[in-house]
């Protein structure tokens, strides 16, 4: 009897929560998704984020992308090395992280919508400690973390995306070869 009881219990809490997810407002399950789509690229499983409304985009050239494409011919850069340490470094470049993408094409097109807005864009090439290649878009590069942190919001309105972006440390540009 007690299985029984068990059994409906359980079968009565999945009923209870399908209910919930099917209620629940989109953003929720926009946020979750996004969430999931995070962790399961931290462990490597292959996933490939996308920001919030970015499937939404509007097909656009990559106008004032050539700088950034400049980058992305370079070696890849780990992408560890974007993460903004605790303390930051007193002097670096900061940017937002916009979006990860496996598909670099994706990222020009995203990378074409800031590039309208008259924003200053950047591709970055990176690899995981998996070894799988990333292109990274991201908006900067601005002096200090307040100065990125400032124009977040409005950037986030601009382009549609429902959550704020990362603060990225931005690598130094490539020194000309001799």
């Amino acid at each position: 009897m007690a299985k029984f009881g068990f059994l409906l219990v359980l079968a009565l809490f999945g009923a209870l929560m399908f209910i919930a997810g099917t209620m629940a407002p989109k953003s929720f399950g926009e946020t979750i998704h996004a969430t999931l789509a995070a962790a399961k690229n931290q462990v490597g499983l292959g996933a490939k984020p996308v920001p919030p409304g970015a499937a939404d985009a509007a097909k656009a050239p990559a106008a004032g992308a050539d700088a950034a494409n400049s980058q992305a011919k370079a070696d890849p850069i780990p992408s560890e090395n974007l993460i903004l340490p605790t303390v930051p470094p007193d002097k670096g470049q900061y940017g937002l992280q916009l979006g990860q993408f496996a598909d670099a094409e994706q990222a020009k097109e995203l990378s074409g919508r800031i590039a309208a807005l008259k924003l200053p864009t950047a591709l970055l090439d990176t690899i995981d400690q998996a070894g799988t290649r990333w292109t990274v878009v991201a908006v900067g590069p601005y002096g200090s973390p307040d100065e990125a942190r400032a124009i977040r919001i409005q950037i986030a309105r601009a382009l549609g995306f429902a959550e704020a972006m990362p603060l990225i440390l931005m690598p130094a540009p490539p020194k000309p070869k001799a």
